[in-house]
């Protein structure tokens, strides 16, 4: 007798999840097993989440998860109420049969527990991107025939060879008139970097930085803009193939051993519009290349007209979808047998 059912993700589980997704991807995502723990496993007094498996006689041929930030802090208060469905995922000799849909109802049922009205498809504290590719196309379908509606913003990743980038006579200038230097953050400057982050670009960025640096992230991987009296007016994070725990600009690079990432960068509000956010940029970009990266991707951005001038263009398009949990659990579908 065939035995079906839908159960969660143990550990030992990772590499038959990575097999399933690189048999389902045909090579577009190459997800590895290190970027699935991490999202399925980092940060637990922030996140919670919640991944499930569908299994046929023990063969698992399904794969979903979501989250939802869960810490007390304040400055995650934004954040608390929200659910993010982050990936689901169906070899396809098994689509069409229900269990994508059971997989995603199991695990959004998360949003029960604190109250969630809707669920976006993708974004979050720790999420495998941001929004829907594109290039998906299979997803926008699935996603609406469960009450999923997309909106018209796009958002995209950047990609750009910086093998010719140097840093210029207009960066400098620009730095030298606003009294700001560029300097790898150190050990010590990680309160006072946190702090302007929250003030200046919100909860996200904040948590993306923190998370980074207690886990042991490299402090030289962020670069500060630094003005009069040591006072950080901006900050940006490089990432390399030694960077650790790796970053988003990182996921989908294969071992390509000239990849690097940017991002998130931000100056203060006060020093926009005077030329201080190019030459950040161009210092950080001028970095990585130092390190030997230079076929760079810039995460999750619509700022297109700025990173263009310098190399860059859209690798990656991602859309925005929400659904309301309410209708979304409440309809079930076809049973399917499930596990703890």
């Amino acid at each position: 007798m065939t035995i079906v059912r839908v159960r969660a993700v143990r550990p030992r589980d990772i590499d038959a999840i990575v097999g399933l997704w690189e048999a389902s991807m045909d090579g577009r995502y190459p997800l590895r097993a290190d970027v699935l723990g991490l999202s399925l496993a980092a940060d637990p007094p922030t996140t919670v989440v919640d991944a499930a498996l569908a299994e046929i006689d023990g063969r698992i041929v399904g794969f979903a998860f979501a989250g939802t930030c869960s810490a007390g802090s304040l400055e995650l208060a934004p954040l608390r109420g929200r659910v993010w469905l982050q990936a689901v995922v169906v070899a396809p000799e098994w689509r069409r049969r229900g269990f994508g849909s059971a997989l995603v109802r199991r695990v959004v049922e998360l949003g029960r527990t604190i109250g969630a009205t809707d669920v976006s498809a993708g974004g979050g504290l720790f999420y495998l991107w941001p929004g829907v590719p594109d290039s998906l196309s299979d997803a926008p379908p699935f996603l609406e025939a469960l009450g999923f509606a997309f909106g018209a913003d796009v958002g995209y990743d950047l990609r750009g060879n910086i093998s010719g980038l140097r840093l210029d006579v207009q960066a400098g200038n620009a730095l030298a008139a606003a009294g700001c230097t560029v300097v790898p953050a150190a050990a010590g400057d990680q309160g006072a970097l946190l702090s302007f982050i929250v003030t200046e670009f919100g909860p996200e960025w904040w948590h993306d930085i923190g998370f980074f640096l207690d886990a042991g992230g490299d402090p030289a991987d962020l670069l500060l803009l630094v003005g009069a009296g040591g006072a950080i007016r901006g900050f940006a994070r490089i990432h390399t193939t030694a960077s650790r725990p790796p970053g988003w600009p990182m996921f989908w690079r294969g071992g390509a051993p000239d990849a690097g990432g940017l991002g998130p960068i931000g100056v203060a509000e006060a020093l926009r519009g005077q030329g201080v956010g190019r030459a950040l940029l161009v210092s950080a970009l001028d970095r990585l290349r130092t390190l030997g990266a230079t076929d760079v991707v810039i995460d999750d951005t619509t700022l297109l007209g700025y990173y263009g001038p310098h190399g860059f263009s859209p690798w990656i398009a991602y859309r925005h979808a929400t659904a309301p949990i309410g209708p979304l659990l409440a309809d079930r579908g076809a049973p399917l047998g499930e596990d703890a």
